[in-house]
């Protein structure tokens, strides 16, 4: 309390960018949303610029090993065609989702370790850091392709 007012900080944290438009490690170029490994609900997020709250992108559903679950979800990508890769870190697989969709699809399971981390590269092969073992796995993926008329 000052000179008899109430007086209310806040203080802004920017968690990423800030830096201005651009391409360098420190900046952002028109992001849109992000995704989020909610690990301890079993799901993943996304939150869409100026949003007030996430939308449920994969799973939701308590932890479990079925199609529509996960179980302690630790990393996530986004492809370039907006498929949702999840290491689905306490199943031992990589489970690849459709935005909306009620059920993933397994891509990797016992060869993916406990999957930690995911990344592609520029020839779209996957990364993923496997915390049992202490390494990183390269997988090929075939990307699969179903077109609608």
């Amino acid at each position: 309390m000052e000179n008899g007012r109430n007086q209310r900080k806040t203080r802004n944290t920017g968690i990423a960018g800030g830096n201005g438009w651009g391409n360098q490690l420190n900046q952002l170029k028109s992001p849109s949303s992000i995704y989020i490994s909610d690990t301890d609900n079993h799901r993943i997020m996304k939150w869409e610029r100026d949003a007030k709250e996430g939308v449920v992108a994969a799973a939701g559903n308590e932890a479990g090993s079925s199609i529509e679950q996960l179980n302690e979800p630790r990393g996530v990508i986004v492809d370039d065609y907006g498929q949702i890769y999840v290491a689905d870190s306490l199943n031992n697989r990589i489970m690849r989702w459709n935005e909306g969709m009620k059920e993933g699809e397994v891509v990797l399971d016992e060869n993916a370790g406990e999957p930690t981390a995911l990344r592609f590269d520029s020839d779209g092969n996957l990364y993923a850091a496997d915390e049992e073992k202490n390494c990183t796995r390269k997988f090929d993926l075939i990307v699969q392709w179903k077109f609608f008329f």
